[in-house]
């Protein structure tokens, strides 16, 4: 005849690591190069310029720069075409040489 079960025992002290596994094969290379952007810039002398992004790019951000003297507020800083945009457009309140920047990314 067989006798009862008997209680559960202490657990047992914590066992030496393993050794390290074989390394993972390589992962599958990435669809692009990243978000690689590019900078356009357009001049004119009439206070007003846009600079549109190159094909299959669309503006991100802009800005402009223009020479001293007069009002040097911008009447109008914003992204044009789109959406999304696809060009910046900056115009000064009175006519002077200004350089508009688009940031234009794929």
């Amino acid at each position: 005849m067989q006798g009862s079960q008997g209680f559960q025992g202490d657990p047992g002290a914590q066992g030496a690591q393993g050794a390290q596994g074989a390394q993972g094969a390589q992962g599958a290379a990435g669809s692009g190069s990243g978000a690689q952007g590019t900078v356009v810039s357009v001049t004119s002398a009439t206070g007003t310029a846009v600079a549109p992004c190159p094909a299959g790019r669309f503006a991100t951000g802009g800005g402009y720069q223009t020479t001293a003297g007069g009002n040097l507020e911008p009447v109008v800083t914003r992204p044009v075409g789109g959406p999304p945009a696809t060009g910046w457009q900056a115009t000064s309140a009175d006519a002077r040489t200004i350089t508009v920047y688009a940031v234009c990314t794929p």
